[in-house]
């Protein structure tokens, strides 16, 4: 161990021996000290009235009076102190943060602080593993700290829920390390943590990999390592949310999987293999595990009252996202330009709710600690083996503030009623279709039921309809027979067995509702209902049946008032379940329908005029507003404020990042103006950021954003620069003062639109190294999203078309090194996979063609979609047509 290390060690255990001895001296120094010099102050009987009146009319109070007295309070203050430490105590060895106490005050704080201590200084004495325990140290075993920002999904515009959730995330493939760098194969990579509020190394350590002993190897792999706005982790007591924490291998014994491709691979070689497909992030990376709907947020309870679970939100944000990136894999050339796209983000109700509430747990974090924005994961991972293996886990209530999910089999022939019940099954339907993701789950119902539950909704294959109650019967009837059939056919005894041993055969979670049935088909719904749950069907009934082994009675405020079976009475009783409206319904629906709906034929896509069914964004092909040609008045490395747009938000004064100080609300407003160099409205940066905001106060908004962006800028820098140049009431970035990544990439394609040639291939070269990320990432600012989707398609475009001039030019190896960054980039556009094979196999390698197409195939996968015909055909010839070697001509065949 360095002896900075041991110094390190050293003072951890000194802070905790001080909090130790502290903590004994408060718990149990405090009592002793009053029992012995105080005694017992309190009067030993209780006194008589002659002695209280004696007492009032005493000239003076007595001394001893004062010092029982006072000796009162210290017993009291010293309670509240011992009931900090009962509740911190566990909180804290547990690794989440103890529950208020509200009598507590400011001890609760002090004793969670001396308790952190404590720990902490008991763990440095731990011992560790050297370097003969196990194959290699950790730092050895482990790819090097990425030098680009780490890719975690963000959904700007409808990203939300009451409070996001937890999910590791394997580190990306553009921050791997080189293999030459990787000591064994067998040893396992690092996954991706995003912290959230409230978390500890602690807890972790004990929840990810499962012995909370190990924070000390977390803190070690991250110790120094950059984080969102500048900042580093230098303190294992202090991380903030949004941060990104590498988590060594959950157990040296489990088998590594492939490790990942470096972005800049050596030249000319393909991409190495990818993990298992897992659902894709924002930026093109995917979670691939996320926490069971238990471990979800918070409910989120919406304007009308409705209450939905926090793995439903998250999962209706997740559909958005996920539509989104299917969109991407349509993509299409352009010769690139410069733009941006300004159009507004027209959410629908519901989720604009849920967007407005995300931002403003973003606004807090932002404004109380060193984080650029706080990453949003999936929560559900739709194409992950673990939700097709369950997709009909369900959350359907809350009790005492902790949510109850179950499988929506173990509803199977329960009859819903009370006043709410039409809510509780609208939610139950959705919910289940948002969990299981596309293709994972479907209801069944008549077309009256459907209308009733979800009126005016869109025609989905999810949702069945049967025009009457005896087709509904008939189809219950056909999909059970069928299902037994093909568990017959592999031996599976039940759904779970089946889905396990035969992945390649999907086999939806199916809920059948149905409208109490006549008398006369009472009997045969009973028959229809048994052994269903096995066969992975829940039939369930609304309104009274005689039909029905249970019941689940609900008041208008969606609590149990009664439910049967026993089991689920259990579960239930006095729980609230959760509930949508009929139009909350339908619009939450109708977005994952338009989410999991498969992606349209990118040949029939009108680019130019054609907009999303969603409503959430423009088509990423259209052209959008011209970007204005503003002059600087100085060199970029002249101007004292740099503002990186392109990945996490960072601002820097002077060279001196801005990591904490700078409000939510304030750098927004900088990023706002960013993307508009040409200046704009104070009202309209009102009405776009804070959209809520009344008439009569969009002054005062805008005055105490812009305040705290300048009063913070100028503190750094220690003198009155400016931000925002006023003129009248418009306002425009001090462009002699703020130096821009996004500006240098639209200054580039501007120039290189004007180019040609060899001048051209150099500016488009400055384009894609000034292109440092998807913009604002990590953000979930739902204005965002429109020119975000607008930029990535850009700098795709700017890096094909590097490519080809490097091509022109002769210089192959610096084509492929373009083309393999485009294949970052684009994870799902097929176009820059279909430019890298013809030029891999131009070079005669056909090793690396056939590991760009198995990449491709595992990364379209991940959307739940096959690759274009187009891109097969060019695959097959390239793989059994002649080719080219390099730089010259040649008959050579390419083995599949």
């Amino acid at each position: 161990m360095s002896q900075g290390r041991w110094v390190q060690r050293f003072r951890r255990v000194a802070k905790g021996v001080c909090a130790l001895a502290l903590l004994v001296a408060l718990v149990a120094g405090i009592p002793w000290a009053l029992w012995h010099f105080v005694g017992w102050p309190l009067p030993h009987h209780v006194p008589t009235a002659t002695q209280v009146g004696r007492a009032l009319t005493h000239q003076g109070i007595p001394a001893q009076a004062l010092v029982d007295a006072l000796a009162v309070v210290v017993w009291v203050a010293w309670a509240s102190l011992v009931a900090s430490v009962a509740a911190e105590v566990p909180a804290s060895l547990a690794g989440r943060r103890a529950r208020r106490l509200p009598v507590a005050g400011v001890l609760q704080p002090l004793s969670g602080r001396l308790i952190a201590a404590v720990v902490v200084g008991a763990l440095a004495l731990a011992p560790r593993a050297g370097p003969h325990e196990g194959s290699a140290p950790l730092a050895s075993r482990l790819p090097p700290r990425p030098t680009r920002p780490v890719a975690s999904l963000v959904l700007a515009d409808a990203t939300a829920s009451a409070a996001p959730t937890i999910a590791s995330v394997p580190a990306p493939a553009d921050v791997a390390a080189p293999a030459r760098l990787v000591s064994s194969a067998s040893s396992a990579p690092p996954t991706v943590y995003v912290v959230q509020r409230g978390d500890t190394l602690w807890g972790i350590a004990e929840r990810e990999l499962g012995d909370p002993l190990r924070w000390s190897e977390i803190y070690a792999l991250n110790e120094g390592r950059p984080e969102p706005g500048g900042a580093t982790l230098d303190d294992p007591h202090w991380i903030y949310p949004g941060w990104t924490l590498l988590l060594p291998a959950a157990s040296a014994s489990e088998p590594a999987p492939p490790q990942p491709a470096s972005p800049k691979a050596p030249t000319g070689t393909a991409p190495s293999t990818d993990g298992p497909p897992t659902a894709p992030s924002h930026n093109g990376k995917a979670p691939a595990h996320a926490p069971h709907p238990e471990q979800a947020g918070a409910p989120v309870r919406l304007p009308s009252g409705s209450l939905v679970a926090g793995s439903f939100a998250a999962g209706i944000l997740s559909a958005v996202a996920f539509g989104r990136l299917r969109r991407r894999h349509a993509y299409r050339y352009r010769p690139p330009e410069p733009g941006r796209d300004l159009t507004p983000v027209p959410l629908r109700p519901t989720l604009a709710h849920l967007a407005g509430a995300d931002e403003e747990e973003e606004e807090e974090h932002e404004a109380t600690g060193p984080c650029a924005s706080v990453a949003f994961p999936f929560t559900a991972p739709f194409t992950a083996p673990a939700r097709r293996l369950d997709p009909g886990r369900v959350e359907l209530a809350r009790r005492d503030g902790e949510a109850i999910g179950l499988d929506v089999t173990e509803l199977s022939g329960t009859a819903v009623l009370g006043a709410a019940s039409d809510d509780v099954v609208r939610a139950l339907l959705v919910s289940l279709l948002v969990g299981a993701g596309p293709g994972g789950a479907e209801v069944l119902c008549t077309a009256a039921a459907a209308e009733r539950l979800l009126p005016g909704a869109q025609v989905s294959r999810a949702l069945r309809r049967a025009a009457t109650g005896e087709d509904l019967a008939r189809k219950v009837e056909s999909e059970r027979i069928a299902r037994a059939r093909r568990f017959q056919a592999i031996g599976a005894p039940d759904a779970g067995r089946f889905r396990n041993d035969s992945p390649e055969h999907p086999l939806p979670a199916l809920l059948v509702v149905v409208d109490a049935p006549p008398n006369e088909r009472v009997g045969r719904w009973e028959a229809l209902t048994k052994g269903l749950a096995r066969l992975g069907v829940a039939v369930v009934y609304l309104g009274e049946t005689s039909a029905a082994t249970g019941h689940l009675v609900v008041d208008a405020g969606r609590l149990v008032t009664d439910a049967t079976p026993a089991a689920l009475a259990e579960r239930l009783a006095g729980a609230e379940l959760f509930g949508l409206r009929a139009g909350e319904a339908v619009e939450l629906f109708d977005v994952v329908t338009e989410g999991f709906a498969e992606e349209p034929d990118p040949e029939d896509l009108d680019l130019d005029e054609a907009t999303h069914a969603d409503g959430q964004e423009p088509e990423a092909g259209r052209s959008g507003q011209p970007w204005p040609q503003v002059p600087g008045q100085a060199e970029p490395e002249e101007r004292p404020i740099r503002v990186q747009l392109l990945g996490p938000m960072v601002v820097s004064v002077s060279g001196r990042t801005v990591a904490a100080g700078l409000r939510g609300r304030a750098k927004m407003l900088l990023a706002w103006f960013s993307l508009r160099p040409e200046g704009a409205r104070s009202e309209e940066a009102v009405d776009v950021l804070w959209p809520d905001t009344l008439p009569e106060e969009v002054s005062r908004t805008f005055g105490r954003a812009f305040s705290d962006l300048r009063t913070r800028l100028r503190e750094v820098a220690g003198n009155d620069l400016d931000v925002l140049v006023q003129i009248g009431e418009h306002y425009r970035p001090a462009d002699e003062e703020i130096a821009c990544d996004l500006w240098d990439f639209q200054g580039a394609l501007a120039d290189a639109a004007r180019q040609e040639g060899e001048d051209a291939r150099l500016t488009l070269r400055r384009a894609v190294e000034a292109y440092g990320g998807d913009l604002l990432q990590g953000s979930r600012w739902h204005w965002v999203e429109p020119v975000r989707q607008d930029l990535h398609r850009r700098a795709l475009d700017a890096h094909l078309r590097l490519a080809e001039l490097e091509q022109g030019a002769g210089h192959i190896p610096a084509a492929l090194e373009v083309l393999e960054r485009a294949v970052v980039l684009g994870r799902y556009s097929e176009e820059p996979y279909r430019r890298l094979m013809s030029l891999q196999a131009r070079c005669g390698r056909p090793d690396a063609v056939k590991g760009t197409w198995q990449q491709l195939q595992r990364r379209v996968a991940e959307l739940e979609l096959d690759v274009e015909e187009s891109t097969a055909r060019l695959y097959r010839a390239l793989t059994t047509g002649p080719t080219e070697g390099p730089g010259q001509g040649g008959s050579g065949r390419i083995a599949s």
